[in-house]
């Protein structure tokens, strides 16, 4: 965890990057030590209980840094229906509107009865990648976060997946050339931490991968 000296940007307009890496850190950190669903584990009873164990483990600073909250409704000024639900928001100590990190969780490599799918289409389709290009769910800041849940087989297996998506959807992305994922620049002691840079009309953007094997419990 970073060091809590100092300034804490208390009416910072953004998520501040320089604390995105922590949050990546943590969520890999803590991945292993949340329990998981008892009934059949889809997306959002995974979801549920990591962050009620994130925010467990919040309790245990004087200062805690980061607050984790579990699908809040992004309200639309213009309409009477909402923007949509972010699955794990992030906010650290400022309060501007704008000022949260966005975590979309989506599950790969998925083992049903009738039968095996990869689920990389919709990893990197409108629900899942494309919420961030689509600015749908884009915050003030520049990165935004994809958390892969990998099921089964491996998460070699899983970044193969995605990466044959991409170099077929990659210009819908507005991605950066080689359509792939790349180690990330801020965690490269994380192999299960990847990268993609978007090119769109507003400014660059990274999205940030991490890819979490599911059945990696205590």
């Amino acid at each position: 965890m970073v060091d809590l000296e100092g300034d804490f940007e208390p009416f910072a307009s953004a998520f501040p990057n320089r604390l995105v890496p922590d949050v990546i850190e943590m969520v890999v950190r803590e991945w292993p030590n949340c329990t998981r669903p008892t009934d059949v584990p889809l997306e959002n009873r995974i979801t549920n209980r990591f962050v009620g164990h994130l925010r467990r483990q919040m309790r245990n600073y004087d200062r805690p840094l980061f607050k984790f909250s579990c699908r809040p409704k992004l309200a639309d000024p213009d309409a009477d229906s909402e923007l949509g639900e972010i699955d794990i928001e992030v906010t650290s100590f400022s309060n501007r509107p704008d000022a949260f990190l966005v975590l979309e969780c989506k599950r790969l490599n998925v083992q049903t009865e009738s039968g095996f799918a990869s689920c990389a289409g919709e990893y990197v389709g409108s629900g899942g990648m494309g919420c961030f290009i689509s600015g749908q769910y884009r915050s003030a800041g520049r990165i935004g976060v994809m958390l892969a849940y990998v099921m089964t087989r491996s998460v070699d297996d899983a970044i193969k997946s995605v990466d044959i998506q991409l170099e077929q959807h990659g210009a819908t992305l507005f991605m950066r050339t080689p359509f792939k994922l790349f180690a990330s620049t801020s965690l490269p002691n994380l192999p299960q931490v990847k990268q993609t840079s978007h090119n769109l009309g507003d400014g660059h953007f990274e999205i940030i991968h991490a890819f979490l094997r599911y059945s990696n419990t205590n």
